[in-house]
């Protein structure tokens, strides 16, 4: 038995080896590289259009090509946070959870101040070299960011709902007129 394997091994070794079966193997090799690439293709077109990468684009904004691409995933994850910043403030049923609402706001803001190119070191820093003709609600803003500073500080607990709401109102005008927010 041993040996009709054998015999059978030798001679699909020697058909194999034969010229025109490795004319035939290259060119099946070659469809078949082509037909992966094909297909690859077809299953990143298909994620894109799916919508499974698109809401990956805000993470990963060293893959875009165009500056334009970047400016608007940017704005996608600018408008993102708000909106959770925005539901939660309109959420809230109590002092504890406007008073995270101002505080994620008072962070953001800080953050679009950073990106906008403003100097200082913290917000505090960069609201000090601010002017009201570089924001004109700069004087609410201020309010909001001294009430953040009093709650990170321990001075004051929480943030009463009704005030809590007019800061948030005051970060939204604000990041409106700097371009970070559209509406």
């Amino acid at each position: 038995m041993e040996n009709v394997i054998n015999e059978g091994l030798s001679y699909l070794g020697a058909i194999v080896a034969s010229g025109p079966i490795q004319t035939t193997l290259l060119i099946l090799k070659a469809l078949f590289i082509a037909l992966g690439i094909v297909l690859l293709f077809f299953a990143v077109k298909y994620l894109f259009k799916s919508g499974i990468l698109k809401d990956k684009k805000r993470n990963y904004l060293w893959y875009f090509d165009t500056e334009k691409e970047k400016a608007a995933a940017g704005k996608d994850e600018w408008h993102h946070t708000w909106g959770r910043i925005h539901d939660r403030i309109h959420s809230a049923t109590n002092d504890t959870d406007a008073t995270w609402a101002v505080l994620e706001a008072d962070a953001l803001f800080g953050v679009a101040l950073e990106e906008k190119g403003f100097g200082g070191e913290n917000l505090t820093e960069r609201l000090s070299y601010m002017t009201p003709s570089d924001l004109r609600n700069l004087a609410d803003v201020l309010a909001a960011h001294r009430q953040a500073e009093a709650v990170r500080s321990g001075g004051t607990l929480s943030i009463p709902l009704e005030e809590a709401r007019r800061y948030i109102d005051a970060y939204h005008k604000a990041l409106l007129e700097l371009g970070i927010l559209t509406h």
